[in-house]
Order: C-alpha cells, then structure tokens, then sequence
C-alpha cells in the first residue's frame, strides 16, 4: 500500500470520496481500492466534509428518543417490583393472621373483623370474616388485607386475599 512505503512521508491528509492523500511535501496519490477509514479530514477541503448540523441533531433526537423509552421501561419494571413487594408482605400479613387464629384455643364468633396491623416498614388493615360451614366444627376464614391505616370501603380491593377453613375446638 502506498502509505506504508519509505520515502513518501508522513500523511497529511487522506479523502475518502476522492481516494487521495495528500502527503506532507505535497504530492496528492491516488489510492485504488481502499477501503480505510479517514483519519483526519480531507485536502481539499470540498472532497470531504464532517457532519451537517442536521445530521447531528436528527442523532441526537434519534438518542433521545431511545433514552426516553428506556426511562420509561425502567420506571414502570421499578412499579412492577415494587407492587411484587407490597403483595409478598400483604401475604405475610394474612398468614401471620391466620396462624395466630390456627394457635388460639377459642375462634371468635363468626362475624367480620378488623383490625390494623403493622409489620416491617408498612401498615396494613386486616379484615376478617368468619362464617360457619355445613360441616359442624369447621368455619371459613376469609382474610382481606389492605395497604394503610385507614379503615377501606367496601369496593376497595385488597392487596391480599387468603381464605382458609379452621376447626373449631371442642365438642
């Protein structure tokens, strides 16, 4: 190849559309089928020409657009993991509710029940419904657990739902 001959001189400059270098006293060769990357700009100036205002700003709208879904998919991956959460504790919640009524030596009466509970970092609201069944020492446990303190309406939904049957003891 032409550059790496002794004797030419450094390059000066090198034209990708004209396939030309300008070597540093002067002489201007032809380079035949050169696939090289320019490395600096060409000589003269009108054979080679770096990017266009437009063709930088339609690649950077081009980057700004891919990092905006990005942004967006990575919030809404966050949501995702952190309502995985809220439901994982929703459901320690309702099984802790659930053993401390399997452990106790008397169920309540059937009826609905509620109370707050507050387990790691997070409140929640228990409400339970015992009923009995046709079976005459079993009851169904119904627990709804809801995110906060507030007491909820009755068409919220709750964050976790457990229903489970216990045996009443005695008799």
């Amino acid at each position: 190849m032409l550059l790496d001959k002794p004797g030419n001189g450094p390059v000066l400059a090198y034209c990708w559309r004209m396939q030309t270098v300008r070597l540093r006293h002067g002489a201007v060769n032809r380079i035949p089928g050169t696939g090289a990357v320019p490395a600096s700009c060409c000589l003269p100036p009108s054979c080679c020409r770096g990017f266009t205002l437009l063709e930088v700003l339609a690649a950077l709208a081009i980057f700004a657009l891919a990092s905006s879904v990005l942004l967006v998919t990575d919030g809404s991956v966050l949501k995702q993991v952190s309502r995985a959460q809220a439901k994982l504790q929703a459901a320690w919640v309702a099984d802790s509710t659930l053993n401390a009524y399997y452990a106790s030596a008397n169920l309540p009466a059937a009826g609905t029940y509620a109370r707050q509970v507050t387990q790691g970092n997070a409140s929640w609201f228990v409400r339970s419904k015992i009923a009995p069944t046709s079976q005459p020492r079993l009851n169904r446990v119904e627990l709804l657990v809801f995110a906060g303190t507030e007491r909820p309406a009755a068409e919220d939904v709750p964050a976790f739902r457990l229903t489970a049957f216990i045996r009443r003891p005695g008799s």
